[in-house]
């Protein structure tokens, strides 16, 4: 990629710079050694940073390491798939599809993961953006304390509330259901209850 000529690039381009000598700048990020496009735009290099310019007011997409709000669709035993609907507290404009893998639900007793006891389609959950991952899913992790899910319904219909890091209980029923909860939600929780 010539320094002085923008190109045209789609989120998950390669940018073809060498990511020893350029380092990535806005719209940009480093995925498996090389340097690759974040947002829809002209990419650029000025300097030692490479940066894309982003068309049309730059359409948000999510970059490794940000927090994304999902909503799962459906679950087997490896992994649950997830429509991705916000970056940070910014609602995005078009979909983009997640990825929680067994491995990236805690972070110990990675072993001991049950899909089925860690999410339901259905559930809102917290988690951070690993990779860019393939065929078009980002693969995502809740494996802190502060990621997981941070709404859920019973199967009656009815808002869960936390009852401990993998619980939540339907308020109405009384019945608990394991989950993987954020504890942010539980303290998000716990303060609406007090007042």
């Amino acid at each position: 990629m010539a320094s002085d000529a923008p190109l045209a690039v789609c989120p998950g381009d390669v940018l073809g710079v060498d990511a020893s000598k350029v380092r990535a700048g806005r719209g940009t990020s480093l995925q498996d050694g090389c340097l690759v496009a974040c947002l829809l735009g002209d990419a650029t290099v000025e300097g030692n940073e490479a940066s894309v310019r982003p068309w049309n007011g730059g359409a948000r997409v999510p970059n490794v390491g940000d927090v994304v709000t999902a909503r799962v669709r459906k679950i087997n035993r490896r992994l649950a798939s997830c429509d991705v609907l916000c970056v940070g507290s910014a609602a995005l404009r078009e979909r983009f599809s997640g990825i929680v893998r067994v491995q990236d639900v805690r972070a110990t007793e990675i072993d001991k993961v049950n899909m089925v006891e860690s999410f339901r389609p259905g559930d809102v959950v917290r988690a951070v953006v690993l990779s860019m991952g393939d065929t078009r899913s980002y693969y995502l992790s809740t494996a802190r304390n502060d990621l997981g899910v941070i709404y859920a319904e019973s199967r009656g219909g009815v808002r869960m509330v936390p009852k401990s890091w993998e619980e939540m209980q339907c308020p109405k029923t009384k019945l608990v259901e394991k989950r993987k909860v954020a504890k942010i939600a539980i303290h998000f929780e716990s303060t609406a209850q007090q007042v």
